[in-house]
């Protein structure tokens, strides 16, 4: 990726006359920290795994909840029930989850 950039800097001052610095002495950071995009991508596959042995009303629930941002009144009409039962079903399934993944973090 930074051969090509160099490669493009270069045709672009070679266009436009300019000046050519020397591009080895500049320091790129890399933003994009692959470690933890990997880290994250395994927790994640843990959690929708975990997700899948909860109850299908609580799984749904924390689903809709925390995956499509919808709010406790909107995954309660479409359960047509109150939201404080959406919320207790939130709820429930988030500490069956925690227990769950924390069980499964101390076998590893």
């Amino acid at each position: 990726m930074i051969a090509i950039a160099k490669n493009c800097y270069i045709d672009w001052l070679r266009r436009n006359n300019a000046q050519m610095e020397d591009i080895e002495s500049f320091q790129f950071e890399d933003s994009v920290n692959i470690e933890q995009q990997v880290s994250q991508k395994m927790e994640y596959e843990q959690v929708m795994e975990a997700l899948q042995s909860l109850p299908p009303e609580q799984a749904e629930a924390i689903r809709l909840k925390y995956l499509e941002d919808m709010t406790l009144a909107e995954i309660a009409e479409r359960f047509n029930v109150q939201p404080k039962t959406i919320k207790s079903r939130i709820h429930d399934g988030t500490m069956k989850l925690r227990k769950k993944l924390h069980h499964t973090g101390k076998e590893e």
